[in-house]
């Protein structure tokens, strides 16, 4: 089963990065649910741009100042901390 809390009227919102995760904590916590949190999770330390860019850990572990091993295909594409 799928929920959301986009599809609720009268529900006043503040759509900014992360505006979902408070909601998706609480299901957890209320619910003892295993939940994920989706809506304009785009940075590193949000996570979830996965599903549109499938190379985006390799990115966010780069902006993050993780070194993680690239694939041998993606080395050429690999950005080096300055």
């Amino acid at each position: 089963m799928d929920a959301t809390s986009g599809g609720v009227h009268n529900a006043r919102i503040e759509v900014e990065p992360g505006y979902q995760v408070p909601f998706a904590r609480a299901v957890r916590q209320g619910a003892a649910l295993p939940v994920s949190a989706v809506g304009l999770i785009t940075a590193p330390e949000l996570a979830r741009e996965l599903l549109r860019n499938p190379t985006w850990p390799l990115r966010a572990a780069h902006v993050l100042r993780h070194d993680v091993p690239w694939p041998k295909r993606y080395q050429r594409g690999r950005p080096r901390h300055g």
